[in-house]
């Protein structure tokens, strides 16, 4: 049998210096990571086992 996670809205918040990544989700949990082999105006988007809308994503440069 599957569990099936309910649907909930998280307000994320993503920091990017350089190659540096920290995503804060609902400013509660804190995730950071290295980025490689980034383009200019190209988002990768990465969901396992699950489903995800992204909705207003902003570039604050």
């Amino acid at each position: 049998m599957r569990f099936r996670w309910p649907f909930v809205r998280v307000a994320l918040r993503l920091l990017v210096d350089r190659t540096c990544l920290v995503i804060y989700a609902d400013d509660r949990v804190a995730l950071s990571t290295r980025m490689y082999d980034h383009w200019d105006g190209n988002l990768g988007c990465l969901v396992v086992e699950g489903v995800s809308q992204f909705r207003s994503l902003t570039d604050r440069r």
